[in-house]
């Protein structure tokens, strides 16, 4: 009898852990999914600024695109740091 008082005292705590578990699965991946992200549109961003991912042609008749692609990406990698800084908030506040 008494190891059923026993699992009925541990039953609430460890449904609790294994609902942080889950909490905390949910929101890891969120942040990893950002994260990842961000690290591509930063990678895309150190492509960008070699002279050999521009086509001559395609400058020469577009020549504002790298700026505009430069431009576009940074927004893109801002936006993606709040959203991996919110996340991270998130995980520590729970």
């Amino acid at each position: 009898m008494a190891s059923r008082g026993i699992f009925r005292s541990a039953h609430e705590p460890l449904d609790e852990i294994r609902e942080a578990e889950r909490r905390w699965d949910g929101w890891n991946s969120d942040a990893t999914k950002i994260a990842n992200e961000l690290v591509n549109l930063l990678l895309q961003q150190h492509s960008a600024q070699l002279p050999a991912v521009w086509h001559p042609s395609l400058t020469f008749m577009f020549p504002d695109l790298p700026g505009k692609f430069e431009a576009a990406n940074i927004e893109a990698s801002k936006a993606k740091l709040g959203q991996l800084g919110h996340a991270l908030d998130k995980m520590r506040h729970n």
